[in-house]
This record gives structure tokens, sequence and C-alpha cells, in this order.
């Protein structure tokens, strides 16, 4: 790809084809995986392959710059010109977690009609939710294809939702914070999909004590069909009653009352007791399952899963922080994760681990050390 790099750069003759290519290269290379230090082993010069990385990005900024206006706009659909203030500044780099995705995950630029407003979200497969009780069980399967709608803006369907007061509102300027996590979530079950592992919703609305795809379904079936089901109350009326049940930490009294929390009961077992726990009461194994599925995140954890999980012992290392999030992975595979909690609070991980027929290398037993104590 370098190669590549050089002779385009060389061969670069100023047409807007050319510059789109030279970018399209250039995001390609940003996007591969620890592509600096890559560069830096490579190379053998630090300096000089510590410039060529800056110059990369560089490269990249009419990117950046691009998806950033349209987001922008998508957020602020009320504003009607953008000023724009450039100002010489260094050259930026990305930051280190922009290029911890494996090598050709992400596609061409989307274009602005295509371009994603919501965190990135998981596409439901199965069929959509227009839902019907199963003759074998009370859960949520598909009853027709979907309708393809001629509104393709996320955020533009929702806002039906809304009260009169927020509809020409930015999701940033709603108040308080869970009606935004409430649009969110409404945006992604419109359109047939289910929130992200690293959405914030995906832990809040209760998506952690799914155990599969199945119940992760079910439970994306089960919200829209509060959202959708005339009996519930008029849209606005059962949005408010979502986003305040979220905020006041209710969302299974709502569940019941519009009738689904038996069913909740039957086929999601392990999530009234979830909603039902007060949030600084449960359990950070919750907070480690999220953090799990979100698979390319290397960032490092919140304080608890530092604390609780041995993450602090990775000392800011993506590679260690990997390492710990698949072992973990593998052993919530093969476990509830209230089993993995026990353990944690006594202190025998690695011997829990062992017990599971995980196999743990030697160098990195000592990360899954929580001599410091349980935090919750």
């Amino acid at each position: 790809m370098l190669t590549k790099l050089h002779n385009r750069a060389c061969n670069f003759t100023g047409t807007a084809e050319d510059e789109d290519a030279l970018v399209r290269l250039a995001i390609q290379i940003s996007q591969l995986r620890n592509i600096q230090s890559r560069l830096q082993h490579l190379l053998g010069k630090s300096a000089f392959s510590r410039e060529l990385y800056q110059r990369i990005c560089a490269l990249c900024n009419p990117e950046l710059a691009f998806g950033t206006f349209v987001r922008m706009m998508r957020i602020l659909p009320d504003s009607r010109s953008l000023q724009i203030m450039c100002t010489p500044g260094p050259t930026s780099t990305l930051h280190q977690s922009d290029s911890d995705f494996q090598e050709g995950e992400r596609g061409p630029r989307p274009s602005p009609k295509d371009d994603p407003l919501l965190p990135q979200t998981s596409i439901v497969t199965s069929q959509p939710w227009t839902i019907v009780p199963s003759k074998r069980m009370n859960n949520f399967t598909a009853a027709v294809e979907p309708v393809e709608n001629p509104t393709n803006d996320m955020f533009l369907q929702a806002r039906g939702y809304l009260s009169p007061a927020d509809r020409n509102l930015g999701l940033l300027q709603l108040q308080p914070e869970a009606k935004q996590q409430a649009l969110l979530l409404l945006s992604a079950l419109i359109q047939r999909q289910n929130p992200y592992p690293n959405w914030p919703g995906y832990y809040e609305f209760g998506y952690v004590a799914c155990s599969d795809d199945k119940e992760t379904n079910m439970l994306g079936g089960l919200y829209h069909s509060m959202l959708t089901n005339p009996e519930c109350g008029t849209r606005a009326e059962i949005f408010e009653e979502l986003w305040r049940a979220l905020a006041t930490n209710s969302l299974a009294r709502l569940i019941e009352s519009c009738g689904y929390l038996d069913s909740l009961r039957s086929t999601l077992p392990t999530l009234e007791r979830f909603l039902n726990t007060p949030k600084n009461q449960r359990p950070s194994v919750w907070r480690l399952v999220q953090y799990v599925r979100d698979r390319d995140n290397t960032d490092d954890p919140i304080p608890e899963l530092c604390k609780d999980y041995g993450f602090a012992h990775c000392n800011h290392n993506r590679d260690n922080i990997r390492v710990l999030k698949n072992i973990y992975r593998t052993i919530l595979e093969k476990t509830h994760p209230s089993e993995l909690h026990t353990a944690c609070y006594r202190g025998e991980l690695v011997a829990f681990a062992e017990r599971l027929g995980v196999r743990i290398e030697p160098q990195y037993r000592r990360l899954m050390q929580n001599t410091h104590g349980y935090s919750m």
C-alpha cells in the first residue's frame, strides 16, 4: 500500500479524480491496525515514520471534514447556512482508536444520503418487527417484509414522536440526556436495527442482559411493539413515558403497564432483574459484557473494569487490552455473567477461567488479578 501511495503521489496530475483516489488510499492506510507503530518497525526511522504517518493523516482531512459537516447538518436539520472558519494549525493525526480496525472493514465514502446518523449499529437480519405472538412461545417474531420508506433520515422519521417544542431541536439540545437516548433507540428501531454495543443505550436499555442474537432481536421487538402499539398511547405519550422510565430506572414497570411483562419473563428472564436494579448497584460485569461485545474498542475501559477485571494491569497497552478482552469473551461464551461476577468478587478469575477450560498464557495471568478489591 505504501508503494501504491508513492506511485499515486508521483503521478498526481491535480485532477479531482486523482485527488479523490489519493485521499481514499490514505484513508485505507490510516485504518490499518496499529499502523503508526507498524510504520516505525517497517521503516526503522522513528522521525521519518512519524512524519509520514502525520502526512497520511493530513490527506484524510477532506474525508473527515466531509463526514463532520454531513453529521452536523443532520443533527441540526433546521440550519440554513453554515459558516466555516479555517485557521492554519499543526498537522493533525488520527486518534489511535481510529486505526484499530481490521483492513477492509470500512467501505467507500458514503454519500450524505447514506451517511449513518446514529452510532454504529448492527443490522437485524431477521424479519422486521411487526409483532405477533408465536404459537410456540410468547416471543417476538416478524410478520411481513419491511416496506421501504422514502424518508431515509432516521431522525426525521423519529421526530414525529417528539413534543412540538422539541421537534426543531438538535439531538444534543434535547434535555434530559434520557430523552436523547430514547430518540436514538427509536431511530434505530424504525430502521429495523438494534443499537451497537458502543452506544450507551445498549447498556441503558438492557441489551447487555441478552445472551445471543435471538434474545437481542426479541428485546428490540419488545421496544418496537411498545412504541408502535396504539393501546400504549399516542406516539408522543409513549415516547415521553419511555424516556421518563429510563431516567427514573422504571423501564420494567413501563413494560408491565404495556402488557409485555409476562412475555419478558418467559423469554428474557435476566432482563427484568437487570432493569429493576438501581444503576449504581448493578454489578460491573454488565459493563464488561458491553465492553467485550464492542470488539474493535481497545481504549481503556471505565475505572470499575480497570479495578475489578484487571484492565489496570494493561497499562494502556492496546495489545494487552485486546488479549484480555478475548479471554473474557471466551469465558462469557461458556458461562453466565453472574457466575463470572461471583468469581470476580472472590478474586478467583484465573482459577474460574481454567475450570471452564479457557487457556490463559502464563504472561497474561497477571492481567486478571484484582487484588485491590471489588468496586460493585
